[in-house]
């Protein structure tokens, strides 16, 4: 279960998840989906983990959207402070800054994270991204 969620945070879990509020919440309906099993990333689960994982993220997804107003659901998954496998759900409302513009817009990540790719590297990455991704069927 994720390291450090305390019990009067968590909503509800299944067999693949623990889902809190979240004891940091940027806002009202901030949500972490945080794996039962502890795992630092994908690599570390089953198919069959990951499966249920996914599902039960689509499920308070939908709950969520039900339960808030909101223009929209971000999710994430940042684990920058954390080593453990969590997603944050955060209700984005009307007036919100757009979070897309500040990761591709010309002041956010796309800008100050781009590196250029070679030809070569793109088929490098390509080719051992198709590799992994047929060997994890």
């Amino acid at each position: 279960m994720l390291c450090n969620i305390q019990d009067g945070h968590i909503l509800v879990s299944n067999k693949h998840a623990v889902i809190s509020t979240s004891p940091l919440g940027v806002r009202l309906g901030h949500i972490v989906v945080a794996t039962r099993k502890h795992a630092e990333s994908f690599a570390e689960l089953s198919l069959d983990e990951i499966e249920g994982l996914m599902k039960t993220l689509g499920q308070v997804l939908v709950a969520a959207e039900k339960a808030l107003p909101a223009e929209r659901i971000y999710v994430l998954r940042v684990n920058d402070k954390l080593a453990h496998l969590h997603f944050h759900l955060i209700p984005r409302q009307t007036g919100d800054d757009n979070l897309g513009t500040f990761i591709f817009g010309e002041s956010g990540w796309s800008k100050t994270l781009a590196q250029a790719q070679s030809t070569k590297e793109t088929e490098l990455f390509a080719s051992k991204f198709k590799r992994n991704f047929e060997a994890a069927l």
